[in-house]
């Protein structure tokens, strides 16, 4: 189990899909001491490894130190999962976050699991010499002796922050994707099979009597909330940001 300790944060922001545009952490935002968590489509993949580590070192990290900030990147279906390995991207302030990873700051344990299904694949698959980068280890996991080792470390996970959800979230329909689903024979079931994933985790966590109190996500590109079983969803549009309560 990855555990990262940030207990000296109180204050903790979700963000929506990055796409690579860093910017939205280090330039537009004025809050500090807060801890930033990226729920996935972070953008790392696209470019060279050093072009990451220039632009940590040369305007992350002075943003973070300067405003006592800190972030955790969850891995989306628009991220090379190299990266999140836990070594591949770890700085003192910015860490990209392997699966079931559990971070634990000064009022949550907060566990992160990520991927999703590209709905582009196809595309993606075809131009990838275009950079339309595609990584077929895209899709989340359902690690129930993970969710177990937590259990037993006697950890209670109150909030979720992955790149999708669970089955009953938003949004429910298929609208607006009709098109990729004509030229991708196994994009039904393979974006079925993702949220049910996620009810797995959903389900394990309940029985296992972690008390989920909200779990965050982003990917669909829109922004929505519902409120079941006790538990606050929230889906998070690109660049859109929130508090945890």
């Amino acid at each position: 189990m990855a555990l990262y300790d940030f207990t000296s944060y109180e204050n903790v922001m979700v963000c929506g899909d990055l796409h690579g545009h860093f910017e939205v952490i280090y330039s537009k935002i004025s809050v500090e001491n807060t801890l930033f968590i990226v729920a996935g489509d972070c953008g790392f993949g696209f470019n060279r490894p050093a072009y990451y580590e220039e632009l940590y070192s040369s305007k992350i990290r002075r943003y973070l130190t300067q405003k006592n900030n800190a972030i955790i990147f969850i891995r989306g279906n628009h991220d090379d999962p190299v990266y999140f390995d836990g070594l591949s991207f770890h700085k003192k302030r910015a860490v990209c976050a392997p699966d079931y990873s559990v971070i634990q700051t000064a009022r949550h344990n907060i566990l992160c699991i990520g991927g999703a299904i590209s709905i582009d694949r196809t595309r993606r698959l075809q131009e990838q010499n275009a950079g339309f980068l595609y990584w077929k280890e895209e899709a989340p996991v359902f690690y129930p002796q993970k969710i177990k080792e937590i259990t037993n470390s006697k950890i209670k996970i109150d909030t979720v922050i992955s790149h999708t959800c669970p089955s009953f979230c938003p949004p429910q329909t298929k609208e607006g994707i009709q098109a990729w689903l004509s030229q991708d024979d196994d994009l039904h079931h393979d974006l079925e099979k993702e949220r049910l994933v996620m009810d797995q985790v959903w389900e394990t966590l309940k029985k296992q009597e972690h008390p989920i109190k909200q779990w965050w996500y982003g990917h669909y590109h829109r922004s929505a909330w519902l409120k079941q079983d006790n538990c606050y969803f929230r889906l998070l549009d690109i660049n859109e940001m929130d508090h945890l309560f």
